[in-house]
Order: structure tokens, then sequence, then C-alpha cells
């Protein structure tokens, strides 16, 4: 997307596709700096403050957070004496290792569910506990049928535009 020098606030942010209220934003935070100001007092944007503006939604969507894309721009203007490069790659990398433990983190809570869901397709009167199936008084389902009966209903939960909030037409 080719910027010309002189860009207003509106126009850089349709162009970056982000609200005004984000540059202003991000101006206050020291992230960007308009290149001046109209007579009336309006921010004037160049082609490289749109450049750092793509940039930092960039940054954003690989998950970094605000201090993370400072140092990552602070680097860029020279700072710190090391590349942007090297910062990334080292953001990179611990943003990898959270995503691989959050991974296993939601792969516990889906096996959690999962043996839930097959306590629940036991019979209603073998448990008087009352909690709400995530109790040690049923065993987890070993019923293949259990499983294909889970199965299914994921699929059809999955596909639908369920809402738990209302009638859900899969129960």
């Amino acid at each position: 997307m080719q910027v010309k020098a002189s860009l207003s606030i509106g126009v850089l942010a349709r162009q970056c596709g982000i609200r005004t209220s984000a540059l202003r934003f991000w101006e206050t935070e020291g992230l960007i700096m308009p290149v001046g100001r109209t007579p009336a007092g309006y921010r004037l944007y160049d082609a490289e403050c749109a450049a750092r503006v793509r940039f930092i939604l960039r940054a954003q969507a690989l998950g970094l957070s605000l201090d993370e894309v400072r140092a990552l721009l602070a680097a860029a203007d020279g700072e710190g004496g090391s590349t942007v490069r090297d910062h990334l790659r080292h953001l990179v990398a611990h943003k990898l290792a959270q995503t691989r433990h959050q991974i296993g983190e939601l792969e516990g809570f889906a096996a959690q569910l999962e043996r839930v869901w097959l306590r629940l397709d036991e019979d209603d009167g073998a448990c008087a506990c009352r909690h709400l199936g995530d109790c040690d008084c049923l065993t987890p389902s070993t019923r293949s049928g259990g499983r294909h009966q889970l199965a299914s209903m994921l699929e059809s939960v999955s596909t639908s535009d369920c809402c738990c909030a209302s009638e859900c037409s899969g129960a």
C-alpha cells in the first residue's frame, strides 16, 4: 500500500484499517508521532509513520503486547544496540513457548470435559453427590456408544450456531 506524505489521521486510519482513536492512543504511548500539523492543528503523518503503523498491527497480530511492540520499535530506531530481528526472534520464541503451554492446558481441560460428559452419560440415579458429573461416584463410561455419541454431539455443536445461553437444538 503506497501512502502519500502528509496524510491526515482519518486517511491514515482508513488506509491501515484501524480507528483514529488507536492512532491517538499509540501517539500518547510514544509508538508513533505525527510529522506535523495543519494550520488548523490536525495531525499529519507520512509514509514512514504508515509503515510503522503496519508494523505495530503485524506485531499485535502475533500476540505481542504494547510493551513488546515498544521494545521492537526501540530496536528498529537503533536503541539498545541489537537488531529488530534479534528482538523479534526472542519475542516469537517466548510467544511460541507460551502458546504450547496453553495448548497443553487446553488439552488437559478438554480431557477433563470429556470425562465429565461420559460420567453424565451414566445412569442418573447412580450419583447422589450432585457434583455436576465431575465426581468419583461414577466412573467414566467405557461404552464405545458413549464416545460415539459424544463425537456426534461435538460435530453438531461445532457446525451449528449453538449458543448454550439459550436452548440448544442438540440437547
